[in-house]
């Protein structure tokens, strides 16, 4: 690095960080020390060659706010910003967790790497971001490194793929994958922050740590589906019981069309391949009989129901409400209970149970939707916020759930 671009790089960071509040103490060849007031008190810290140096390097390394705002990456490697979406559990300071072997393709999820935070020494929210930690103790004069508070990331290494094109969609699909594996195994729910604007600038939240300092898992063997990811971080994260039903359902609900669809077409299939069908009026009618049958019966409870036949195996879901039953020590589901008005029992046959379950979750996810009792030609008791409404849910999220994670695994693909 020649002197030329050193002090080119060093008159960017007093212009930042005038910029941004703060005042210049001291300035040398060497060093830039700045002072920020903030609400009544002051904190110093310095700027050295070596960091501006480092700078340089870095983003002539790295590909910096790409191929989003908070990204760094280059041939083999790759780095993105995460958020918590819940501080009931949340990495303390020290957490590392892997995903594979670090002699091949690896996941590492924990703060931030020094060459990020050398990227990114001149944003102005990870500056702001890093205030809200500053007391008046803090050492004076501390290196500008020392004074950041690395966020946490997730990063990737070792990546093979030729095509930049195939190295961000490669590692898009391992990063949801692998955040959604931290909030199924470890109930840890996270986001990729795509953009600087909505990383958080206050923070007045209470942390509930999880005590990890390093933890290890294998690497992925399938992607799973980014959408579906995402409602299922968005149930497992929230505070509510009606909107982690609702976020659960969603995932069912995603498939409703398509699995509708294909049971029309596997019909018309079957009629059109059989060896005496013929392109006359008597077997089109038939078609046509077929496709109106189809368009008369196929009713959202309907629609759920053929998700849940698709995605379920009938012996895996009959052993959950039985095992479920007897660890609450209620039968919910092979008794009659009244849900919201209606009287509803599961028959665990396989001709019956799934149709059955399907009702539950429909009258459930009316009532949370509908605030009327009443909507088409039916009646039903309201669901009411902070009230014994919420026991109801409550009850049923863990069925809901576990369907939401065997659509989430059938309908993955393999790397």
């Amino acid at each position: 690095m020649n002197n030329m671009e050193y002090e080119e790089t060093k008159e960017k960071f007093k212009s930042f960080f005038i910029q941004n509040g703060c005042e210049i103490l001291e300035e040398n060849d060497d060093k830039l020390v700045f002072k920020y007031l903030a609400e009544g008190f002051s904190f110093s810290f310095q700027v050295d060659r070596e960091n501006i140096e480092a700078y340089n390097n870095v983003n002539s390394s790295y590909k910096v706010n790409h191929p989003t705002d908070c990204s760094i990456m280059n041939d083999n490697y790759r780095e993105v910003l995460i958020d918590f979406t819940t501080y009931r559990d949340t990495l303390d300071e020290r957490s590392e967790i892997f995903f594979g072997d670090k002699e091949n393709i690896y996941i590492r999820i924990g703060r931030a790497s020094n060459n990020f935070m050398i990227a990114f020494l001149l944003n102005k929210n990870l500056f702001n971001y890093s205030k809200l930690f500053t007391t008046p103790e803090d050492e004076e004069d501390q290196n500008i490194l020392e004074f950041y508070d690395s966020p946490f990331t997730i990063s990737i290494y070792n990546l093979s793929q030729k095509n930049e094109d195939e190295r961000i969609k490669f590692s898009d699909n391992m990063f949801e994958t692998c955040l959604f594996q931290l909030a199924n195994f470890k109930n840890i729910c996270t986001e990729i922050i795509i953009d600087w604007n909505k990383y958080y600038e206050e923070l007045e939240v209470d942390y509930d740590y999880e005590d990890i300092l390093e933890q290890k898992f294998d690497l992925p063997k399938v992607f799973y589906n980014k959408d579906l990811i995402r409602y299922y971080i968005l149930g497992k994260s929230s505070a509510f019981n009606t909107h982690e039903f609702l976020a659960f359902y969603q995932i069912l609900e995603y498939f409703f069309i398509q699995v509708s669809d294909e049971n029309l077409y596997e019909k018309l299939s079957y009629e059109i391949k059989d060896p005496s069908f013929k392109p006359k009026d008597h077997y089109l009618a038939k078609l046509v009989r077929i496709m109106k049958g189809h368009s008369r019966k196929t009713n959202e409870t309907e629609m759920l129901k053929n998700v849940l036949k698709k995605f379920t195996d009938y012996e895996d879901l009959k052993k959950f409400i039985e095992d479920y039953e007897e660890e609450i020590g209620e039968y919910i589901y092979t008794k009659i209970n009244k849900i919201f008005g209606e009287e509803m029992v599961v028959n665990l046959e396989e001709g019956h149970i799934y149709g059955n379950i399907a009702k539950i979750i429909k009258i459930i996810r009316n009532a949370l939707v509908h605030s009327s009792d009443i909507y088409g030609y039916e009646r039903q008791e309201r669901y009411i916020p902070f009230s014994e409404s919420e026991e109801i849910v409550e009850k049923h999220i863990p069925l809901i759930k576990f369907l939401a994670e065997k659509v989430l695994f059938a309908t993955s693909q393999f790397i």
